[in-house]
């Protein structure tokens, strides 16, 4: 049988699951380093534990073959039912008596509360803290400070690929841990490692109370920034790690400037109007304002820029339910939704449109559908790299946009979105054109059985 089989595949995946066998087994010591002969440390007992940024799902395979059967996860973006990351799917292939779930998926949690909330119903408890290290240093200074405030006394395993993890994030946990140890270097990965053996691992069950406080906020909240936007007056909420921060991305900002050249021209004001991919917010609540629609659909695949544009939304006087409201939360057949006096506005955790079709043809509740769609796509997965999510994005939009509608996308002026474009919406006009971004407008439905792949 091959050794790596239903192990994490990733170079941090790799050497965090090594590190824990070894100092489940007896041969690691604190720091990943191995015991000399003749040198002995307590086995830890670990019961329960924090998945954060963790998705894949082989973890939740490997752990309970070691003892361990309380493991919550929260991921800052969401998985969809049937794919490798997702919970559900993983809960239903573990050995009886394990509990594994999604931290924060909860009725209730609205918009606003996916991040804090999930954050705190996954760390409230917790004896081990496993996290993946983002690119985004604040974000990462905002998971540690939720460990150490939610998870006092557990353990904190930090991976991370070599090449993205500078000085700064050691020095980072260093201002809030009183040990950290920095792990060999493997698999081009390296771990940073908050605990202090003195004060012994948690052996003891863990409790009614602890489940209990699993599920409530625990005085934790998320950092936002806030910023003023001087030339559209909006004021921008963003939490650590969205995109762009509380900034406007440049994109965004050429985007707006066509719109606005556009609709002084010639069409009327569209009456439903869709955001794929929503991020901080600032775009969503440009739309309503000067657009003015009756429908604005705003959707994202994280929830940190769900729960920013939320309170970009309601800051700008576009009121969103609070976290208590009766709002659902957090799957693609149930998405986090907020509907608003004025325009009717929804905010969404989605993945690429996946829940707007039901909202379409829910009866009584029906959602029209966009006879504008505009969309900033991201060109990135982690550092590398990768166009996939634009293809899939302006695929989905071809498949929910009306026959008579327009798909507004601004991109990078080398990638080549226009021929995909074409095919999967219509014929495409250039809007706007800088020396960094390209806007265009794809008309009408036009769905293909195939599409170019962009180069």
């Amino acid at each position: 049988m091959n050794a790596d089989a239903g192990r994490p595949g990733s170079g941090p995946a790799r050497l965090a699951l090594e590190y824990l066998a070894g100092r489940l087994d007896g041969t690691l010591d604190l720091s990943g380093r191995p015991l000399r002969e003749g040198e002995s440390q307590a086995r830890p007992g670990w019961r329960r534990v924090a998945l954060i940024d963790a998705p894949d799902e082989r973890w939740e395979n490997w752990l309970p073959q070691h003892g361990i059967t309380r493991i919550r996860r929260w991921d800052q973006e969401l998985h969809l039912p049937g794919t490798a990351a997702d919970p559900g799917s993983a809960a239903d292939r573990q050995p009886g008596g394990t509990d594994v779930a999604s931290a924060g998926e909860t009725a209730g949690a609205g918009p606003r509360g996916l991040a804090s909330r999930g954050l705190t119903a996954a760390l409230a408890g917790a004896e081990l803290v496993l996290l993946r290290v983002p690119k985004d240093r604040a974000l990462f200074r905002a998971y540690l400070d939720a460990a150490r405030r939610l998870a006092p006394g557990a353990l904190v395993v930090a991976a991370g690929a070599i090449k993205h993890m500078d000085p700064s994030f050691t020095e980072d946990m260093r201002a809030r841990f009183p040990r950290v140890d920095v792990s060999p270097a493997a698999h081009k990965a390296r771990l940073l490692i908050a605990g202090d053996p003195a004060a012994g691992d948690r052996t003891a069950p863990v409790t009614a109370q602890e489940t209990l406080a699993a599920t409530q906020p625990a005085g934790w909240e998320h950092p936002v920034d806030i910023r003023i936007d001087a030339e559209s007056g909006l004021t921008v909420h963003a939490l650590h790690g969205t995109f762009h921060g509380a900034g406007v991305d440049a994109g965004s900002r050429l985007l707006t400037r066509a719109l606005t050249q556009a609709f002084r021209a010639s069409t009327p004001r569209p009456r439903s109007v869709v955001e794929l991919g929503c991020g901080n917010g600032w775009l969503s609540a440009w739309l309503a304002r000067q657009l003015r629609p009756d429908h604005l659909w705003a959707c994202d695949v994280s929830r940190l820029a769900v729960d920013s544009t939320a309170r970009t939304l309601a800051a700008n006087g576009l009121t969103v339910p609070d976290a208590d409201a009766d709002v659902g939360a957090g799957a693609a057949d149930e998405p986090a939704v907020a509907d608003s006096g004025g325009p009717r506005i929804r905010v969404v955790l989605d993945d690429v449109l996946a829940s707007f079709p039901a909202a379409a043809l829910h009866p009584g509740g029906g959602w029209p559908a966009p006879d504008l769609l505009v969309c900033n796509p991201p060109f990135h997965t982690g550092a590398a790299v990768d166009t996939s999510a634009a293809q899939r994005m302006i695929r989905a939009a071809g498949e929910v946009l009306a026959p008579d509608g327009v798909a507004v996308f601004v991109y990078n002026s080398h990638l080549r979105y226009r021929p995909v474009l074409e095919r999967w919406i219509g014929p495409v006009e250039q809007l706007a054109r800088d020396r960094r971004f390209t806007v265009v407008a794809a008309s009408g439905r036009h769905r293909a059985p195939d599409a170019p792949e962009v180069g």
